[in-house]
């Protein structure tokens, strides 16, 4: 899985004189506690909860607020101040807000995935779980997500090249799920044997890939 790194550049960080609770609690050795998922599963965001389930103290969380380490991005969400910017983060944290299972789909997954030159203009996400919440500019899908259906490129929790196509196979101009897997197929994101195997057990998929697998050997 992409983005399952081990967490380095906050080890060196100098963080100053701290009180000994703020400056022992482990708001930052959780995000290596995971093989450094905070930094690079989730581009150095992570909600308060996420925190909380990692023993941090409401007193030790707001002294690393106070001293500038971490950023408010909106409530419950927080973000490491000196991780690197990149790309999507407003993907991430739309992904945060509608729970830690979702994931960025359909359009805004290929666009992750830099396929078809895709530029929705809303961010889309699939939740597995009952989720009412409503985002300006998040569009919800409500539908399951299995363990293969979900993984992290560049620290955004994402579908799989798999689902993905799946996905925009159903809500996008056909063309422009023949393009992603024809772009997906010759940059080694997917195989021709997954794509078989995808358009065979999806009648949509089956058409709409007819002619590219018919080349692909």
């Amino acid at each position: 899985m992409r983005g399952m790194l081990a967490l380095e550049p906050l080890q060196n960080y100098d963080f100053g004189n701290f009180d000994e609770e703020a400056r022992t609690a482990p708001l930052y050795d959780l995000a290596a506690a995971q093989g450094g998922y905070f930094t690079t599963a989730q581009g150095g965001y992570f909600t308060t909860a996420q925190a909380e389930a990692f023993g941090v103290s409401r007193r030790a969380f707001a002294y690393r607020g106070g001293t500038g380490d971490l950023t408010r991005i909106e409530y419950g969400i927080y973000r490491l101040t000196r991780h690197p910017s990149q790309p999507f983060e407003d993907v991430i944290v739309a992904c945060l807000w509608a729970g830690d299972a979702s994931a960025a789909s359909h359009n805004t997954a290929l666009a992750v995935y830099g396929l078809a030159d895709a530029m929705p203009a809303k961010i889309h996400v699939t939740v597995p779980r009952r989720f009412r919440g409503q985002r300006q500019g998040v569009v919800l899908h409500h539908a399951p997500l299995e363990g293969n259906d979900r993984t992290v490129r560049d620290g955004v929790p994402v579908t799989t090249v798999a689902r993905t196509l799946a996905d925009v196979a159903r809500t996008s101009d056909p063309r422009i799920v023949a393009t992603a897997a024809e772009q997906a197929l010759s940059r080694g994101l997917i195989s021709a044997r997954r794509l078989r195997k995808l358009a065979a057990d999806d009648e949509i998929l089956e058409s709409t890939l007819a002619h590219l697998l018919s080349q692909a050997g």
